[in-house]
């Protein structure tokens, strides 16, 4: 059981990881920033209206290596949402493992279920409704 706890923790601390990261993603990417873009948009077109062609050209290679920083960034982050991702994926199959060791494989209905459960109502209520039908029947030929 100490193994299966200590699983079910790591699996919660990965979740609040994970988590975390896309609300940090999600702050980035406001209707704030969309409208500080528009607004630096505007700011440099109205400088490259007065710049000079070596000017530009300067301007150019120094956006292009700040495109560069971000994309690294970007990717940086995406490879540890990856990275995360790919440990809680191993937490839960390590869970599911758990499980299905808890339950040692005879559905001893310890509230855990690696396969879909089917309910086996109809089945029981086919055979009282035959067995009911079966008494009724021997009164009436008494």
């Amino acid at each position: 059981m100490s193994d299966l706890e200590k699983c079910k923790e790591e699996l919660r601390k990965v979740e609040e990881e994970l988590k975390r990261l896309l609300r940090e993603k999600d702050a980035k990417n406001g209707d704030a920033n969309a409208a500080e873009l528009a607004l630096k948009k505007a700011a440099m077109e109205a400088e490259l209206r007065q710049m000079s062609e070596a000017e530009l050209e300067a301007k150019l290679a120094e956006e292009k290596a700040e495109w560069k920083k971000a994309q690294e960034q970007y990717e940086n982050q995406k490879a540890s949402l990856k990275g995360t991702q790919d440990a809680l994926d191993k937490a839960a199959e390590k869970l599911r493992q758990f499980r299905e060791k808890e339950d040692n494989g005879k559905g001893s209905d310890g509230g855990v279920y690696p396969v879909a459960f089917h309910s086996g109502a109809n089945s029981r209520s086919l055979s009282l409704t035959a067995l009911v039908a079966l008494v009724v029947g021997a009164f009436r030929s008494m």
